[in-house]
């Protein structure tokens, strides 16, 4: 059968077609985010408000119980049954917005450098600890008071017995459907609750903790994360644009035909492990591709190895302190500012601590495990190139740690039948979509990064 070049080039300029909506949503969001992240306060409200949206966006991926009810659908009078509302559906957010919070101003300089001993004992963990055991213990007995609750209803709401349709089998049928049903959807919102407390409220804990140290770190990790979305995105694009020349499908595995247009897929899908790395990602999301993920780790690896110069070029640039003053005058307008804050010594300039990168090295990660060994073997005399490689690594270990963040995300969504967690930003999706690879990476970054600063 003869292809249809028409159809190829529909294909080709679709996956295109949200390329403007991505681009505006890129160039307002990225430097108001940046004006933001520039006052504790504003980058307070920033994480918060985002926080609440993704928790607000994570209940929309409760995993359906629907298809647990077999039979007739139920009759109209219990149809409005199914739309019962569980009790951790309130809880979540509220409880996940209090923990979270715990991280605003947990981490002093003493306290930072003290993580690297094996002896310190970190209050402000211990309390985290607590909270989340805590709140899982409130979401699995609000599961049951949510039981209590449907069937305090169910009976209250039930039809008189002396009514015809009660002794009708069928409908008794649906009856137990619909129960199973709501019962389902009840254990779902919980263990989906406890999962989010997990994969959601803690990394947001970790932002805050981050955000309320330094401007420059926090920037950093931020766009080394979306930078290694970007690459994944355009290398998996750029990968279907390329099929390869497969001239006998019939001999291949599944693996290798699902990686027809994936050229990074293709390759190591003659070896046994490449196959099987690429169903586990297919079985996950079947739009991801191999070729993305080896662009997602070129991409944000260089980014963590040269946005450190690129941040000291614009804040040292002409256009920075234009940028700057701006900002400045932005923030007195609102009142985030004192008169004193825009003279450089003041705190509002060691908070926007990129002078820091040249003078502080604190991007250069010396007193990591990584920086330490690369020291020990190449020397102090080569201090460029152990900079260089130390970044190198540490932007391929935090690109690969968002990827699987990303890879968590799309399992969710799956399970709950859905593309996107929401549309509130043209192009990319929901709030969640976008933040979902950080979760993991922010983890990592504080826990085993931060203390080089």
């Amino acid at each position: 059968q003869q292809k249809n070049p028409h159809n190829k080039s529909k294909r080709k300029s679709s996956q295109w077609s949200d390329l403007p909506r991505r681009l505006i949503t890129v160039s307002i969001g990225a430097p108001f985010i940046i004006f933001l992240l520039s006052t504790e306060l504003t980058s307070l409200i920033f994480f918060q408000s985002v926080h609440l949206l993704c928790t607000i966006e994570w209940l929309q991926l409760i995993p359906s119980a629907a298809a647990v009810a077999v039979g007739p659908s139920p009759p109209a009078r219990t149809t409005e049954r199914l739309n019962f509302v569980s009790i951790n559906v309130v809880l979540f957010p509220i409880l996940s917005l209090l923990i979270s919070v715990r991280g605003v101003g947990t981490t002093t300089d003493d306290e930072t450098n003290s993580t690297c001993s094996s002896n310190g004992s970190d209050g402000g963990s211990n309390q985290i600890l607590m909270l989340v055991i805590f709140s899982t213990a409130i979401f699995y007995l609000s599961s049951y008071l949510d039981l209590a609750r449907y069937k305090s209803h169910s009976i209250s709401s039930s039809p008189p017995l002396n009514q015809e349709y009660n002794n009708d089998k069928e409908n008794v049928h649906v009856m137990n459907n619909e129960d199973i049903t709501v019962q389902q959807t009840i254990q779902n919102t919980k263990y989906h609750a406890v999962h989010g407390i997990m994969y959601i409220t803690l990394p947001f804990y970790f932002w805050l903790k981050l955000s309320s140290i330094s401007f420059t770190h926090t920037t950093y990790l931020l766009f080394v994360i979306w930078n290694t979305d970007t690459g994944a995105l355009l290398a998996g694009r750029f990968s279907k644009m390329l099929p390869l020349p497969i001239q006998s499908s019939s001999s291949l595995s599944s693996s290798k035909i699902s990686a027809r247009n994936d050229i990074v897929g293709y390759i190591i899908s003659k070896n046994r492990y490449g196959r099987f790395m690429i169903q586990l990602v297919k079985s996950i999301s079947p739009s991801k591709s191999i070729s993305g993920f080896a662009g997602g780790l070129a991409l944000g690896s260089l980014t963590a190895i040269y946005l450190p110069a690129i941040m000291v070029h614009m804040y040292n640039s002409q256009i920075g302190s234009i940028l700057s003053l701006m900002r400045i005058n932005c923030l007195s307008l609102l009142g985030l500012l004192s008169g004193g804050d825009g003279i450089k010594g003041s705190e509002h300039y060691k908070y926007v601590d990129v002078n820091q990168i040249e003078d502080g090295h604190i991007l250069d990660f010396g007193s990591c495990f990584i920086g330490q060994q690369l020291s020990l073997r190449l020397g102090n005399d080569d201090a460029m190139m152990t900079v260089f490689l130390t970044r190198m690594i540490i932007g391929l270990l935090l690109s690969f740690t968002a990827i699987i963040g990303d890879l968590v995300e799309s399992a969710v969504k799956r399970n709950a039948g859905k593309k996107d967690s929401g549309k509130l930003l043209p192009g990319h999706g929901g709030i969640l979509d976008r933040f979902d690879s950080t979760f993991l990476v922010v983890v990592v970054y504080v826990c085993c990064f931060l203390p080089a600063m």
